[in-house]
């Protein structure tokens, strides 16, 4: 998914079937809570195959309708699922505690724990997802995780989504994933892949906030080394060079030198001539001639 997504307008879904139907013996009475019939969390995802534009399948789609994305194969989410009454903990106290779905052949695999139960009578349950798992996440000490501290790249582009406080229902539990960064895209003119694409002048590092889904800059302007698009054996590998850097929501102001090249001894450099804003879920595009410094 990191390779060819495009962030838009519309979140990607994942529909969650939580099937934990009123039966007579949850109907409201007077009996204590201990007398209730813990009620197993069943789920039921919504198939999603790449070549469809069904529910629960697209991730993401630019206005103009040029870009599409699903969901790929080995795709992993992180999910919580909380018992209202016990509210949310960030130690291993919840139903479900970072729990991964895998999307494997057109559907998504899973395992709920054995404590996976609750009782329905007058309860609610809430549901907390995000991408790309991390097993990191399992025991959520403080509920921060720093992204500089997970140097895979595939770390640095997170959705987030909630559903809160769901009554005992049959029907499905949507989850709408919303980007927590913004996208900026480089196409370079007169590249080689011989040079070495750099983003400066930006907070790159922040932190992650699980249950909120906020994201907090470090306050620390650094370089971050930009991976190209295209890959060898690309039809385009040769004609397009095209980088992709997702950073959080910030305002960079004019005159900031965004851009740096290099190959060999030559080096070019770019400067914003305005200050630009990027927001979440919104692509800045850019698009370059090197010229030698």
């Amino acid at each position: 998914m990191l390779r060819r997504i495009i962030y838009a307008l519309i979140p990607a879904v994942i529909s969650l079937f939580l099937f934990a139907s009123c039966s007579k013996d949850d109907m409201p009475g007077t009996e204590p809570e201990q007398t209730i019939p813990p009620q197993k969390i069943h789920f039921n995802m919504a198939y999603a195959t790449p070549d469809n534009g069904a529910i629960g399948t697209r991730v993401a789609v630019s206005t103009d309708g040029n870009y599409t994305n699903t969901w790929q194969e080995g795709d992993k989410v992180g999910v919580m699922i909380i018992d209202d009454k016990k509210g949310y903990s960030p130690i291993n106290r919840n139903l479900a505690q970072n729990m991964p779905m895998t999307y494997k052949g057109g559907r998504w695999e899973y395992t709920l724990p054995d404590i996976c139960t609750y009782y329905p009578k007058d309860g609610t349950l809430s549901f907390i997802a995000y991408f790309p798992y991390i097993e990191e996440f399992f025991n959520f000490s403080d509920v921060v995780v720093s992204i500089t501290s997970l140097e895979d790249s595939k770390y640095l582009h997170f959705l987030h989504a909630k559903k809160m406080r769901v009554s005992n229902t049959s029907e499905p539990v949507t989850l709408e994933f919303s980007p927590l960064q913004a996208c900026i895209e480089l196409s370079v003119k007169g590249g080689n892949d011989r040079v070495i694409t750099e983003l400066h002048g930006c907070d790159i590092d922040f932190e992650f906030y699980v249950e909120t889904g906020m994201v907090k800059g470090l306050d620390v302007i650094k370089s971050l080394k930009l991976s190209r698009v295209e890959q060898p054996g690309d039809a385009d590998y040769t004609t397009r060079y095209t980088y992709r850097a997702f950073i959080i929501p910030q305002t960079i102001a004019a005159g900031t030198e965004l851009f740096r090249f290099k190959d060999g001894e030559k080096q070019w450099t770019y400067r914003t001539t305005e200050e630009i804003k990027l927001e979440a879920g919104q692509v800045k595009p850019f698009e370059i001639t090197l010229r030698p410094k």
